[in-house]
């Protein structure tokens, strides 16, 4: 593509499927994960040095479209790239290859936190310059996603220690796991889980309970959701989520 996108290679191994044989949606997260921090290392953008600086990166948004899983065995290539620079959010795209296909994309918006003053800062005066590619993987604004008025199935969770990222907050890819495990059974089983929208809105900590919610917001053959995360302690919506599923 460029030289200003990152790849990666991972192989899709026996416990990176699930019960379908499918790689595990946990999974694409952590290989979108880990291609992306590499990336930033390689930038002098990482979690480690952002800290030297007192500061953290903070995902804000969060669209990803799959086509289809790979299956173990399968040898697969993220690239990965930043985009673009609004105001106090930049934008880090991501596709997935296989051997035949885009297997999946996605695209998210992330903010640079100041860890003392608790508030974002202007990503092009505290950071040094880098590389970008002005390619959308997918061409999304980040409007607000729909309110949550009704729950149709809830469950509680504890954080966990495993839970907890680098800077001490819950992983991002936790709060879709969440989010997922509240779609009815007959759901996971017959269809397939092709678009997660997420708009991260607060923080948790190791000791926290959290709430997922899940309302049905469409019929037919391509079920749709809106997911609402609550901090128990408080009330808080800590997340908001909207999923599309595809009959097998």
């Amino acid at each position: 593509m460029t030289d200003k996108v990152y790849t990666q290679k991972f192989t899709v191994r026996n416990f990176d499927v699930d019960f379908k044989g499918k790689l595990k949606l946990e999974m694409l997260l952590n290989f979108l994960q880990e291609s992306a921090a590499e990336h930033a290392f390689a930038l002098g953008l990482s979690g480690e040095e952002l800290l030297k600086k007192n500061l953290a990166w903070i995902l804000s948004r969060y669209h990803i479209e799959i086509d289809h899983y790979p299956r173990k065995g399968e040898t697969i290539e993220v690239k990965t790239w930043p985009c673009l620079i609004k105001g106090i959010f930049t934008l880090r795209e991501y596709e997935i290859h296989t051997s035949k296909s885009v297997a999946a994309k996605a695209t998210s918006s992330w903010m640079a936190v100041d860890l003392k003053k608790k508030k974002p800062v202007k990503i092009m005066e505290r950071l040094p310059s880098f590389p970008m590619y002005e390619k959308r993987a997918i061409d999304d604004e980040f409007k607000r996603l729909p309110d949550f008025t009704q729950s149709d199935l809830e469950l509680r969770f504890p954080v966990l220690k495993a839970d907890l990222d680098f800077n001490r907050h819950v992983n991002n890819a936790v709060y879709i796991k969440c989010a997922v495990e509240t779609v009815p059974e007959k759901v996971i089983m017959n269809s397939t889980l092709t678009r997660i929208e997420v708009n991260y809105r607060n923080e948790t900590f190791y000791g926290d309970w959290i709430t997922s919610r899940t309302q049905k917001i469409r019929e037919g053959e391509n079920l749709r959701y809106i997911h609402q995360l609550i901090r128990e302690s408080d009330g808080q919506e800590i997340a908001r989520l909207r999923t599309k599923w595809t009959d097998l």
